[in-house]
């Protein structure tokens, strides 16, 4: 495999339909991530409120939301990290923000938001850690798949907007039924 910063992967067996593509993980920065949303980490600045044994920082992210939001959770079971599915959300962001593990992020851009038969590209796709006491926020039509614990089963809260009509995402394979394999071997996530 063949991996040029934000360029796509590629292989030499990129044409077999059944070829895995492998990926490494990468870091969590606002550029790195530009393509697929914004970070929301730790404010730097001291906290605005503080008592015995707590601080507090108010207002130092935001998201300007048009409907409520709504939250899920999901429990992750340690396992490898292998992505054959993903899916979107075409008219909302997604939130992603671990409990108390660090997670692996699988994520491909958005593209043909209109379109209800696209299908992810296994070439595209990018893997971030998001470290606890960070998230992430989606942009709208971001294809991910299940967020991977790090080092341990554990559980992360998600949120988007409340859809207006019921809403159930479709999960899609890759073409070619592709693999994507995430190797944070010799990382130093």
């Amino acid at each position: 495999i063949e991996y040029n910063g934000n360029q796509p992967a590629t292989t030499a067996l990129e044409d077999s339909p059944l070829s895995d593509v492998t990926i490494p993980l990468l870091e969590l920065t606002s550029d790195s991530f530009a393509p697929f949303g914004t970070i929301i980490r730790p404010p730097a600045a001291p906290a605005g409120r503080t008592g015995i044994g707590w601080e507090t920082w108010y207002g130092y992210a935001s998201l300007d939301c048009p409907r409520p939001i709504a939250f899920g959770f999901v429990s992750t079971e340690l396992r490898e990290v292998v992505v054959s599915q993903m899916e979107r959300h075409p008219l909302t962001f997604e939130v992603v923000q671990p409990h108390d593990e660090d997670l692996i992020q699988p994520v491909a851009p958005p593209f043909d938001l209109d379109n209800d038969d696209a299908v992810p590209d296994a070439h595209q796709v990018r893997a971030f850690l998001i470290p606890v006491g960070s998230a992430i926020v989606m942009s709208a039509g971001t294809w991910h798949s299940p967020a991977f614990p790090v080092s341990k089963s554990t559980t992360y809260t998600f949120s988007c907007l409340e859809y207006l009509e019921p809403y159930d995402p479709e999960w899609i394979s890759f073409a070619g039924d592709r693999r994507v394999l995430v190797d944070a071997t010799g990382s130093r996530y």
